[in-house]
């Protein structure tokens, strides 16, 4: 584990430990906050996990758990928690935090590149090569983002058990950069497997794969990558494939039609009428008819499919920017949001950081950028204020206020997209290693 840090230096080694610390100091506390307080600390869905587990253990399935929609092998990877200790799948979610961020410094090192070519250096995502003092803070700064951002702690130190699909994510893309195609698309079949929503990355690996020489950090847009045929694009395609279905397949043998129902299917139409970020919640409230809730429903998924065709296709950006601001507009605009879900996408932030503030940037657009990230934080302290008095205090007037708060939190959202979009345009674009690519337009090139 420890030689991922050779060429980190000993304090990306501190700054990683200390992540793994803090999340087991939170997983600990939750024994304490959820003894004492009203509010539990613990997530619903470790106590689901767990209950699955349990009926897992004593030989029965996992979805005798009402509510547990998820794949069986969530349940199965949580056994120990009845054999062991009841805070199993916490540690092992918080572990995988942490193997996260050390898949974050080998590809903001440029390990991943030095390995697939024997005797040539490898090149770093950041401006400066490996040992640059000013590159080793942004990958600080970078590694930060994801060990001790308050969301991405206290998601996996709760139980959520969204960092092993995000852990099955960061693998597909350090391996896409080492070129083994097939490898990485094991990962991505794994992760599609776990958590239906990165079926959602399809278009922007594809236009990746299109040139599969290329490097994950150079831009990429268009149709006709999209559409070429490669060898590599197929390793891909046939092993994510293969890794997807056969594991379906292995849990349908074992469970029936019930996996297909409660793990797969249930997702695509689901829609939910407890508060959540999204005002989709109310708007299914008022509107009781089922038809009308179902053309309701496939309304919503237009404008996510409008963003994932543009930031998935048309815009010319890196492939985890790329996948960053598909999922960041999917979890959005989606029909249910919980804080869980970003997670999907504050795992792809470490990697798209040197892109979108760094002092390269225009004054005027990081001071933007950062006014947009304080509104986005603060429709969520908001939300959760009407939420506290809603569902604790048994306030009944605050609900519309709440429905309210959820549009701010979209807003929110949609303006913190745009600014992302004019950094990352800023960076780019006055950057002073701006290259011209070979055979095409002018475009920036994120690595040295």
């Amino acid at each position: 584990m420890w030689k991922a840090f050779r060429f980190s230096g000993s304090d990306a080694k501190r700054l990683i430990f200390l992540g793994l610390v803090a999340r087991l100091v939170l997983v600990l506390f939750a024994f304490f906050q959820d003894a004492y307080f009203k509010v539990k600390y613990t997530d619903i869905d470790y106590e689901v996990y767990t209950d699955a587990a349990l009926h897992v253990l004593r030989g029965r399935s996992p979805f005798d758990r009402e509510t547990y929609r998820y794949t069986p092998l969530i349940a199965h990877l949580l056994v120990p928690n009845h054999v062991l200790f009841k805070a199993f799948g916490k540690v092992l979610f918080s572990n995988a935090d942490v193997m996260i961020a050390i898949v974050h410094l080998k590809l903001l090192r440029g390990e991943a590149q030095s390995s697939r070519s024997p005797g040539r250096e490898g090149r770093s995502v950041v401006e400066g090569g490996a040992g640059n003092p000013s590159q080793n803070s942004v990958v600080l700064w970078a590694l930060g983002l994801w060990l001790f951002n308050p969301y991405t702690a206290t998601i996996s130190s709760r139980g959520s058990s969204d960092s092993i699909s995000s852990l099955c994510i960061v693998f597909m893309l350090l391996l896409l950069e080492r070129r083994k195609h097939a490898a990485a698309g094991f990962w991505y079949g794994l992760a599609v497997h776990i958590r239906i929503f990165p079926i959602i990355y399809v278009l922007p690996l594809l236009v990746h794969l299109g040139r599969p020489s290329r490097s994950i950090f150079t831009v990429q847009n268009g149709f006709r990558d999209l559409v070429s045929l490669n060898e590599s694009k197929a390793a891909f395609a046939l092993s994510s494939a293969f890794t997807f279905a056969a594991l379906c397949l292995a849990f349908y043998l074992a469970e029936g039609q019930r996996y297909l129902d409660e793990a797969i299917l249930y997702h695509f139409g689901r829609y939910d009428l407890a508060h959540n970020f999204s005002p989709w919640f109310f708007i299914f409230r008022v509107v009781t008819n089922d038809g009308a809730r179902k053309v309701l429903g496939l309304a919503a998924f237009l404008p996510q499919v409008l963003c994932l065709a543009y930031y998935g296709l048309i815009k010319a950006s890196s492939l985890p920017y790329s996948l960053f601001m598909v999922t960041l507009s999917f979890v959005a605009l989606n029909k249910v949001v919980t804080a869980q879900y970003f997670a999907w996408y504050l795992v792809l932030l470490p990697l798209v950081f040197p892109s979108i503030l760094s002092p390269k940037s225009a004054v005027a657009v990081r001071k933007a950028l950062k006014l947009a990230v304080f509104l986005w934080v603060l429709s969520q302290l908001n939300w959760l204020f009407w939420a506290y008095l809603y569902e604790f205090e048994k306030m009944e007037s605050a609900l519309f206020p709440l429905f309210l708060s959820s549009v701010v939190f979209v807003a929110s959202n949609v303006k913190l997209m745009l600014e992302l979009d004019k950094s990352y345009e800023s960076k780019t674009h006055t950057h002073p290693s701006l290259k011209t690519r070979a055979g095409g337009p002018k475009g920036p090139e994120l690595v040295n």
